[in-house]
């Protein structure tokens, strides 16, 4: 095996070199033993190495397992749930820190894990009974692992994951998350993480065409290339999906994810999912989901972007971790399984519990565009009403791929800061000097009345036509509060080209009036009373997404961009709206 001691000098001090040259033969501490670097052998030849935490006591337990590219020695939960009566094994997964083979992100993950999972099991020190956990890489390689069925999987603790590696990250409604994929392909491009810092990235992200974009930073990434020239949903991503195999997991899972977090989707979407087409009824009956006011960093700050949610807003992860294997891998029924859903209030600063996703009793309402909604400002733009419009004449601008209507904050992942200017304001910010851009429209509520809650999925439907063979259509959704700050709630993007399938695009007839379903994901918030709800409409959200150049051509092999017009109706017979899932007023 590869063998990691200098490694982990370099990150964590020279106590732990100590500790990691004591390797398989153990270490003991208050009640823990741990064997680093412990091989577990693959059916292919391949070994990976392990850190296994295990209660220093005889008997047999049930087993923890939690596979990172992102180095074993830096997982923190070892002993906490070794002190509880758990083994816990933190993998290094294939190709990765003191693993042997190659890695080649996700590719491997599935039959990996099921052998692992396995291995774990058949152990001296296992009662048999296995469940997974981690979050973000370590969250989507538990799904995949779980595709397989290992006999021995009985729950999961999944945070901040996608369920359908196209989808979510990397060609959310056809566009290419850029401004994720590229910087963490570029991170995790060797056997270690890498120092991506220097590169300089506001030249990197504007690079044309993509598929070269790698090598302007001095990288060979076949991962980022092979994601970005595969943007239909073709066989390719197959392998890379849990779609179409819910009903073969027949294992308890805990949904984490953070209302700011790239994966809310995948979160949700593994929820409902899980719940309506699991293996057994007791299966659908054992799922949970929770989720906070968080980004990717699930908990780890009561600021999040630029709101202070406050104490409450945190929760002890690793104790709900705690209690869920309690009750799924030990049997503990005095461990009470809680609420089967638990999400967070943005606006009205709570925690919200219900039984199902949407809670019951939510009724989708729409607020349809009423213009004009073209001019600079929140204030002086179009609005959203509750009945259709009658007849109304389009509202106009121009899309200049050169000049991108920039990200500022929203579901953002996995860079580093000052990689781009405003890419790392993740989560909630304020939204004006977007809205002050004359290439987006803006459309408001009155002041409310009364407060609105808004718990479920939002989408947006818009009837729009462009001067360019492809373009894209971004919305998003802003809590407008009466100072005029626009906080961002949830967002969206639609490559015209698919937006009848994401498997055969089809390109636009210049002029000609289309329909456009965009998918913003979820929220829970309520719009206080006096605040506004309010939607915006662009062409771009960059660098989170690549540009569209309005051509037409390969995104991935394009140069040459072209200025689009674009259109947006809503008339009687072409009414664009927002659709919202709305809980009934107390």
């Amino acid at each position: 095996m590869i063998r990691g001691a200098a490694r982990r000098f370099s990150l964590f001090s020279a106590p732990l070199l100590a500790l990691a040259l004591i390797g398989a033969a153990g270490q003991r501490s208050a009640g823990v033993v741990v064997e680093y670097d412990r091989a577990i052998p693959l059916s292919d030849g391949v070994r990976l190495s392990a850190d296994v935490y295990r209660p220093d006591t005889a008997g047999r337990f049930p087993v923890i397992v939690a596979r990172t590219p992102y180095d074993n020695a830096r997982d923190p939960s070892g002993r906490y749930f070794a002190e509880r009566g758990y083994v816990y094994v933190a993998v290094d997964v294939r190709g990765r820190y003191d693993s042997e083979g190659s890695f080649v992100p996700y590719v491997t993950e599935g039959r990996d894990g099921y052998e692992v999972i396995q291995w774990a099991a058949a152990q001296a020190w296992s009662d048999g009974t296995v469940g997974t956990t981690g979050g973000s890489y370590t969250g989507f390689s538990q799904w995949l692992a779980a595709r397989e069925r290992p006999p021995a999987l009985k729950a999961m603790i999944v945070m901040v994951s996608p369920v359908d590696y196209y989808d979510s990250p990397v060609h959310t409604g056809g566009a290419f998350n850029l401004g994720g994929r590229l910087p963490w392909a570029a991170l995790v491009s060797a056997r270690s993480n890498q120092a991506i810092e220097a590169h300089d990235w506001s030249r990197a992200l504007l690079h044309l065409p993509l598929e070269t974009a790698d090598r302007a930073i001095g990288r060979d990434l076949p991962a980022y290339r092979d994601w970005l020239t595969n943007p239909e949903r073709n066989g390719y991503w197959s392998r890379l999906t849990v779609e179409g195999h819910w009903a073969d997991l027949g294992v308890a899972v805990y949904h984490m994810g953070g209302w700011y977090d790239e994966f809310a989707r995948g979160t949700v979407r593994g929820f409902t999912a899980m719940r309506g087409l699991g293996a057994t009824p007791a299966v659908r009956e054992s799922q949970r989901l929770l989720i906070g006011p968080w980004t990717h960093a699930l908990s780890s700050s009561r600021t999040v972007g630029a709101i202070d949610f406050g104490a409450e807003s945190l929760v002890d992860l690793r104790a709900e971790s705690l209690r869920f294997f309690d009750r799924h891998l030990k049997g503990l029924a005095d461990s009470a399984p809680g609420p089967r859903v638990r999400v967070y209030d943005i606006g009205a600063r709570r925690w919200r519990e219900s039984d199902d996703w949407p809670p019951r009793g939510a009724a989708e309402i729409r607020w349809y565009l009423s213009g004009p909604g073209a001019q600079k400002g929140g204030d002086a733009g179009g609005r959203l009403v509750p009945e259709p419009p009658g007849a109304e004449q389009p509202d106009r601008y121009r899309y200049d791929p050169s000049d991108p209507t920039p990200s500022v904050g929203g579901a953002t992942c996995c860079v580093a800061p000052g990689l781009y200017p405003k890419i790392m304001e993740w989560g909630p910010q304020d939204q004006r000097p977007v809205e002050e851009r004359t290439d987006v429209l803006v459309y408001s509520t009155a002041p409310l009345e009364r407060d609105v809650t808004v718990v479920g999925p939002v989408k947006v439907r818009l009837h729009a036509s462009s001067s360019a063979r492809d373009t894209d259509f971004a919305a998003k959704l802003v809590d407008v509060q009466p100072d005029g700050t626009a906080i961002n709630l949830a967002d969206g993007i639609i490559r015209a080209r698919y937006r009848e399938s994401l498997a055969e695009p089809t390109l636009l007839e210049p002029g000609r009036v289309y329909q456009f379903e965009i998918d913003l994901a979820a929220t829970a918030n309520t719009f206080l009373r006096g605040h506004r709800i309010r939607l915006e409409i662009a062409s771009a959200n960059f660098p989170w997404y690549d540009r569209n150049l309005n051509t037409g051509g390969d995104p991935a092999r394009e140069t040459r961009m072209e200025t689009a017009e674009q259109t947006v109706f809503h008339d009687a017979e072409r009414a664009s709206y927002l659709s919202l899932s709305v809980l009934p007023a107390p």
